[in-house]
């Protein structure tokens, strides 16, 4: 029976990404002379506050975040992938007789078979794994998800320090 599985069994490749959050020190850097002159007015919108470790509690909520996900299954077109029972290929859609399977369906799939985020709490890397039919395209979807989690992660820096910044202006 195992010599007839391995013969007929697709096989799983994984890609494996292993990431360090940026470590913020509000004492160095552009904004710190600033930060000096306004003193406690700066810690109180959040200039400074966001330390190493929320950075990387943010990352791991994005990594596993459900909007972000489907967003990414649906951009990158996963769910002929993640559900190829159900998916005709010559047809180019889902199987008559057989319900398409819904973008919630396809968020639960990647959680549980295709993804998989690890903390090393030692070292303090993050180890993102993604299992994959076809060794390039894991590769692939393991890089676009960390590029990603990091276009999102900057966006709300931004947004957070245009807010803070203009909260400034405001008081000064």
């Amino acid at each position: 029976a195992a010599i007839a599985w391995a013969f007929y069994a697709q096989p799983v490749y994984r890609a494996s990404v292993q990431v360090m959050p940026v470590s913020e020190d509000a004492s160095t850097g552009p904004l710190a002379s600033l930060m000096n002159q306004v003193g406690g007015l700066a810690a109180l919108v959040g200039f400074g506050s966001a330390s190493s470790g929320a950075q990387k509690v943010r990352a791991l909520a994005l990594l596993r975040s459900r909007r972000v996900l489907q967003s990414f299954i649906v951009e990158k077109n996963l769910m002929p992938d993640l559900f190829p029972d159900a998916w005709d290929a010559n047809a180019g859609a889902w199987r008559a007789g057989i319900e398409p399977p819904t973008i919630e369906d396809g968020y639960v799939r990647f959680i549980d078979s295709v993804l998989g985020v690890e903390e090393d709490k030692q070292t303090g890397l993050v180890v993102v794994t993604i299992d994959w039919h076809d060794p390039v395209q894991a590769a692939e979807l393991a890089n676009a998800l960390i590029g990603e989690v990091n276009r999102q992660m900057r966006t709300r820096a931004i947004d957070d320090s245009q807010k803070s910044i203009a909260y400034l202006n405001d008081q000064l």
